[in-house]
C-alpha cells in the first residue's frame, strides 16, 4: 500500500492547481479567455432553456432540445476544471463522455432490433474509457504509467490506440442514433445537427490522444503563448492537457453557437400553429379552414385533424390503435403520451343529449378522462390516430401478407425519409391510383423475372421489391419532369410523359425552349415593316407578306398548309396590324395538340405519339433549338460523333452558314424518331425575322394521324424541286453522319434504321 500510495512521480509531470497558477501568472489573462467562453455559454444555455419552456409546448421535445444543447457547457465546463485543476483531467473527460452517451440513450427510441446494436456501439465508448481511467488511474499511483512515454512497452500508446478504436466504433451506433431523432430533430438543417454532435464525439474522443502523442513526439513545439516557465513544468503531461482543454472549450463555444441557431430553426412558427388549432370549431368544415403551413409547421407535419389530404394519403389509423410495425426501419409504437398542439373532437359522452351545451362545438385538448389508455403515436412522423389520415402516401415500396392473409403494404410518406416508411393495411390507404399502379408494376416485374404471370407470394424478394422502388421513383421523377415541361412550355398543347419498357429516367442536361436559343455573335433582324391588311385571307396578293415576298397564301382557311414543300412560307409578323387569329399566323400560335413523349420498346430511346387526331396537312411542331454557326457545328459534330448522336440541322436555305443544335436546348421535336416513311414534313418557316439565311423549321403532317400513332420524319429526307424557289431549299434534312475518325468525314458509321416500315432503307446514314 506504501508504494501505490506514493505519488511522489506527480509532481513533476502534473502540477497542482496552486503550482499552475503561480507558473502562468504572466498569461493570466490568455487562461481567461476560455472562462469567459464557458460563462457565455452556460448564460446562452439559461436563454435556450427560457426560449424552449416558451415556445415548445411538448415536454419531451423540451427535454431532447435541452440535453442536446447542453452537451457543449457540460463539455466545456469540464474542460475548464480540468484545465485550472490539472490532475482532474482523466476524471472531467470520463464525466464529458459520460454525459454524452446519457444524451444519445435519451433518444433511443427506436425499434428492438437496432436498440441493442446501438446500445454496444454507443455505450461502448463509456465503458472502455471507464476502463481504461481505471487501469490508467492504477498506473498512474504505481508510477508506471508515464503521458511523456510513448515506446511500444508503456501502456500509454496502447491506451490511446485502444480509445481511438473505440470512438471509430461508436460511429456505427451514432449512425443508429441519427435515424432515432430524425422525428425530435425534424426540420431545417437536420444534417448540420446531427454533424454537430458527431464533431463533439471526434474532438472528445481522439483529439487529446492526437495531441499527447503530438506533444511527446515534438510534433508540436514548445512555442509562446506559453512561457519557457511553463513549458518547463508542462512539457511532459501538461502541454497536451493544456492545449486538448483550451482547444475544447473555444470548439463546444462555436459549436454551441453554430446549434443554438439550428435547433431554433425548427420552432419559431410552432407556438401560432398551436394557437391557431385552438380556436373554436363551428361544426361546419369550410374548404380553406385549415392550418397556415409556416415552415416549421409543414416540416412537423401539423395540420387539423378535420382537414382531408389531397391525392393517396392513410385512412383509418383512427381504428388502428393495436397495429404496430414490425419494420426494422419504423420508428412508431404504441405508447400513452400526451399529444399537445393538436385539437380534439369532444367525446360522444360529453356533445349535447337533448339539452343545448355551448361547449358542444367546441374543440379543445383533451383531459385525461377523454383518452384512451394508449394512443397510436409515431414519433418521427408526429402522427396520431387523430391526424392518421391527413399524411399523404408518396408511394408504395412493398407488398406482404401476414398470417392472418391480410394484406400489408410499406408506404413511402410525402414529405418524409425512408426510414419513415411504414407497413400498413389496405384498409388504411384511400391510394386507389397508386395502388393500381403499383399492382400494374409488381405484375410486369414477375413477369420479367419469372417470364410469366404468377401468384403474388406472401413476402417479395429483395430483388423484386427494390426493382418496385426503382419504378416508383422512375414514376415519380417522370411525373415532375412532365409537371416541369408544362409549366415551361408556352404553347396550347400539353405535353405527357409515358415510360412502360425500361428504368430510364428523364434525359440529363436538356433544357426544355419554346423558341430559338441564338447562339455568340448571331443576330436576329426583325421585321421592319408588316401588312396592313383588313382580312389577310382575302387580300394575299395586294401588300400581305406573302404577295411582298412574291408569293401566294400557304395556308387555307382551316389552317392547312397548300403549298407543296420546299416552297417557303411568309407568315405575318409583329408589325402587321391584323390579329392574331390572322389565319396567316399558324406557326408561331405553337403546339395545339397534346402530345406524349413515350419510351419506345425497340431500342429507339425516347419518341413522340399523338393523342389527338391531326388532320392532313396540319401544323404539329416546330423544330428549335440552339442557332449556332457551322464552323461551331463541325466542333460539336466530331463530339456528337465520339457519343453516337446528332442533333444538328443545317439551316441552308440560301446559303450554308447556320445549324440548329438541338442536343441539350429544344422543344418535343427533339425526341421524334426518324422513319423512312414519315408522317411529318419539313418547311422553312419566316415570321419576324427578315434574314433568309435563318428560316424556322416547320413540322406539318403528311397525311391524317390517328390517336396514339407515333410522329416521325425522314432524317435523311429528299424533296424533289417544284420551280426555281424550291431549288434554293436545301435538298435533303439531315442529321450529321456518324463517323469513325472525326477527320475523315468520308467513313461514316451505318446507323441501322429501326423505323420497321415497309420502304426502310435499312439505314440512317
Amino acid at each position: 500500500m506504501g508504494r501505490l500510495t506514493n505519488c511522489s512521480w506527480i509532481r513533476p509531470g502534473t502540477p497542482l492547481s496552486s503550482e499552475f497558477f503561480s507558473v502562468i501568472n504572466d498569461e493570466l489573462w490568455l487562461f481567461l479567455i476560455p472562462a469567459v467562453l464557458t460563462a457565455i455559454l452556460l448564460a446562452l444555455f439559461l436563454e435556450e432553456v427560457g426560449f424552449f419552456l416558451r415556445h415548445v409546448q411538448s415536454s419531451r421535445r423540451q427535454q431532447l432540445y435541452l440535453w442536446i444543447l447542453g452537451l457543449y457547457p457540460v463539455i466545456a465546463l469540464a474542460s475548464l476544471i480540468a484545465l485550472y485543476i490539472p490532475r482532474s483531467s482523466s476524471v472531467c473527460i470520463f464525466i464529458s463522455s459520460l454525459y454524452h452517451s446519457i444524451t444519445l440513450l435519451k433518444f433511443m427510441d427506436i425499434t428492438r432490433s437496432s436498440l441493442n446494436w446501438m446500445l454496444a456501439a454507443v455505450l461502448q465508448l463509456s465503458v472502455v474509457r471507464s476502463i481504461l481511467f481505471f487501469v490508467t488511474l492504477v498506473l498512474w499511483t504505481d508510477e508506471q504509467y508515464n503521458f511523456a512515454d510513448v515506446d511500444s512497452i508503456n501502456p500509454n500508446l496502447i491506451v490511446n490506440g485502444i480509445i481511438g478504436v473505440s470512438t471509430f466504433l461508436s460511429f456505427y451506433g451514432h449512425l443508429l442514433f441519427y435515424k432515432a431523432t430524425k422525428g425530435p430533430l425534424r426540420g431545417h438543417n437536420l444534417g448540420a445537427k446531427f454533424v454537430c454532435i458527431i464533431v463533439v464525439l471526434v474532438l472528445c474522443g481522439l483529439q487529446g490522444g492526437i495531441l499527447e502523442t503530438l506533444v511527446s513526439l515534438k510534433v508540436v513545439p514548445g512555442t509562446p503563448p506559453f512561457s519557457p516557465g511553463l513549458m518547463v513544468l508542462t512539457l511532459v503531461f501538461m502541454l497536451s492537457s493544456v492545449i486538448y482543454h483550451y482547444a475544447v472549450i473555444v470548439e463546444m463555444f462555436c459549436i454551441g453557437l453554430y446549434a443554438r441557431h439550428t435547433f431554433r430553426r425548427v420552432e419559431p412558427g410552432l407556438l401560432d400553429a398551436c394557437e391557431k388549432e385552438e380556436e373554436p370549431y363551428t361544426g361546419v368544415v369550410e374548404a380553406t379552414d385549415k392550418a397556415v403551413q409556416t415552415d416549421a409547421a409543414s416540416v412537423l407535419g401539423l395540420r387539423r385533424p378535420w382537414s382531408r389530404g389531397e391525392g393517396g394519403s392513410g385512412g383509418g389509423g383512427v381504428n388502428n390503435l393495436s397495429y404496430q410495425s414490425d419494420s426494422e426501419e419504423n420508428l412508431c409504437k404504441i405508447e400513452h403520451v400526451p399529444l399537445h398542439c393538436f385539437p380534439f373532437p369532444l367525446p360522444p359522452s360529453l356533445q349535447c343529449s337533448g339539452k343545448p351545451d355551448k361547449e358542444a362545438n367546441l374543440r379543445r385538448p383533451p383531459r385525461a378522462d377523454d383518452l384512451n389508455l394508449t394512443s397510436i403515436r409515431c414519433k418521427s412522423l408526429q402522427a396520431s390516430k387523430y391526424n392518421f389520415n391527413d399524411y399523404e402516401v408518396d408511394y408504395l415500396c412493398d407488398l406482404k401478407t401476414d398470417k392472418n392473409n391480410k394484406e400489408l403494404y410499406l408506404v413511402k410518406w410525402k414529405g418524409f425519409p425512408h426510414v419513415d416508411n411504414s407497413w400498413e393495411p389496405k384498409s388504411n390507404l384511400k391510394c386507389t391510383k397508386l395502388m393500381k399502379e403499383f399492382h400494374q408494376d409488381l405484375a410486369q416485374a414477375m413477369r420479367r423475372q419469372h417470364g410469366r404471370s404468377r401468384m403474388v407470394p406472401k413476402q417479395l424478394d429483395k430483388e423484386m421489391s427494390s426493382a418496385l422502388v426503382q419504378r416508383a421513383k422512375q414514376r415519380k421523377s417522370l411525373a415532375h419532369w412532365e409537371a416541369h415541361l408544362n409549366e415551361t412550355r408556352s404553347h396550347p398543347g400539353r405535353i405527357l410523359v409515358l415510360n412502360d419498357v425500361d428504368q430510364e429516367g428523364p434525359p440529363c442536361d436538356f433544357t426544355y425552349i419554346n423558341n430559338y436559343s441564338v447562339g455568340q455573335g448571331i443576330v436576329l433582324n426583325e421585321m421592319a415593316l408588316g401588312c396592313e391588311c383588313k382580312d389577310c385571307a382575302l387580300e394575299p396578293l395586294n401588300g400581305c407578306c406573302p404577295g411582298a415576298s412574291q408569293h401566294r397564301m400557304a395556308y387555307n382557311q382551316r389552317g392547312q398548309v397548300k403549298v407543296r414543300a420546299g416552297q417557303p412560307i411568309y407568315e405575318c409578323n409583329l408589325q402587321c396590324l391584323c390579329s392574331t387569329e390572322c389565319p396567316n399566323r399558324v406557326v408561331q400560335r405553337g403546339i395545339q395538340y397534346d402530345l406524349c413523349i413515350f419510351r419506345t420498346a425497340n431500342g429507339r430511346g425516347w419518341g413522340v405519339r399523338t393523342t389527338q387526331h391531326i388532320k392532313k396537312n396540319m401544323f404539329v411542331m416546330e423544330y428549335v433549338g440552339e442557332i449556332i454557326t457551322t464552323e461551331e457545328a463541325e466542333k460539336r459534330g466530331h463530339l456528337y460523333d465520339r457519343q453516337g448522336s446528332t442533333y444538328l440541322f443545317d439551316l441552308d436555305y440560301v446559303e450554308d452558314v447556320y445549324t440548329v443544335d438541338a442536343a441539350y436546348k429544344g422543344n418535343i421535336s427533339h425526341f421524334v424518331n426518324h422513319s423512312c416513311r414519315p408522317n411529318l414534313q419539313v418547311y422553312n418557316v419566316f415570321i419576324d425575322n427578315i434574314d433568309e439565311r435563318l428560316p424556322r423549321i416547320a413540322l406539318f403532317s403528311t397525311r391524317s394521324i390517328l390517336i396514339g400513332e407515333e410522329l416521325t420524319f425522314d432524317y435523311k429526307m429528299q424533296i424533289d424541286p417544284v420551280d426555281t424557289e424550291s431549288t434554293r431549299m436545301d435538298s435533303s434534312f439531315s442529321l450529321a453522319p456518324l463517323s469513325t475518325n472525326p477527320s475523315s468525314p468520308k467513313k461514316p458509321i451505318r446507323v441501322e434504321c429501326r423505323c420497321g416500315s415497309d420502304s426502310c432503307r435499312k439505314y440512317l446514314f
